[in-house]
């Protein structure tokens, strides 16, 4: 079940942007994975961090910041991403260049660099 959530550092980068949607599961004590209700009523919320999908992490990159994390297949059967980010009124969306193209064995791994490239990206917007 792990699988269907973004690895745990991840979470963490979501969080110190912002991420707190309450969802099935989250990290207490570092990289445990956790989904019972019960435990969520005693943690302490310094020591824990929501876990989402790549689903919901991706739409809420969108919504939030206004950048679009995606996958797509490549003829050789591996997978590549891509970030587009919104530029405004006529100009939409803009695939962003700033990135480097890499191949992945799985769609996962590319998800999941993609969504870690899409937040180095906006850690650094924000801290300037």
């Amino acid at each position: 079940m792990k699988n269907l959530f973004v690895p745990y550092l991840i979470s963490l980068e979501l969080k110190k942007l912002g991420y707190n949607k309450k969802g099935f599961a989250w990290y207490i004590n570092g990289d445990n994975l956790n989904t019972e209700l019960l435990t969520r009523i005693y943690i302490d919320e310094s020591d824990s961090c929501e876990a989402p999908t790549y689903k919901e992490a991706t739409d809420w990159l969108d919504l939030t910041f206004r950048v679009r994390v995606y996958t797509k297949p490549t003829v050789g059967g591996n997978f590549t991403y891509g970030i587009y980010v919104w530029l405004g009124g006529a100009l939409g969306w803009e695939k962003y260049t700033g990135i480097v193209e890499k191949s992945f064995n799985t769609d996962a791994e590319a998800i999941v660099y993609g969504i870690e490239q899409s937040l180095k990206m906006e850690l650094k917007l924000l801290t300037n």
